[in-house]
């Protein structure tokens, strides 16, 4: 009971600072006998550091969008990473799952027009990829596949260095849809 009796008192209080705070005008002293910047300090709320954070674990505040849509925002860095990211995949091939999400989430953001092309060249050079490789896959146990896995290597090679040719110049790929280079 006694807990309660405190919250209501401190309610009042505050109340009443709010309310000192909207009649006084400059200069004057409020009902309670408070400076106008002591009511304005208590009207105010807490200070930015006083303030208590969101959950940045739950994903509800805008903090976390900020700080992930950081990565995924089309830019001509972002595009050259990507590229990047399917060489680097010849020697370590999980950066070509990364590479191809990174692509379909900076392609979610509205890129401009040249650099969308670039987003979907970089798609299907991964989905095409990936079905080239689990057909030389399959296809290793007759003995033909294993002379398809160097192929496609240099087949990604040359998708990957013309289109970073490509955002080095800021053009567009002219047909991103191409199975070929």
């Amino acid at each position: 009971m006694s807990a309660r009796r405190h919250d209501d008192s401190n309610a009042l209080t505050v109340g009443a600072a709010v309310d000192g705070a909207a009649r006084a005008t400059k200069g004057s002293v409020p009902s309670a006998g408070k400076s106008v910047t002591a009511v304005r300090s208590v009207a105010a709320g807490p200070s930015p550091q006083e303030a208590p954070e969101m959950d940045k674990g739950s994903g509800t505040g805008s903090g976390a969008s900020v700080k992930t849509s950081r990565w995924f925002r089309p830019t001509v860095v972002n595009v050259k990473l990507i590229y990047a990211g399917y060489l680097a995949s010849l020697a370590m091939p999980f950066l070509a799952i990364l590479a191809a999400l990174f692509a379909y989430q900076s392609a979610k953001q509205n890129p401009p027009p040249w650099l969308a092309t670039h987003y979907t060249y970089q798609m299907r050079t991964f989905w095409i990829g990936l079905g080239a490789n689990l057909v030389a896959w399959a296809l290793s146990f007759l003995g033909v596949g294993l002379l398809l896995f160097p192929l496609i290597a240099v087949w990604l090679v040359a998708r990957s260095v013309k289109g970073l040719i490509r955002i080095a110049r800021q053009h567009e790929i002219e047909d991103p849809n191409s199975y070929f280079v």
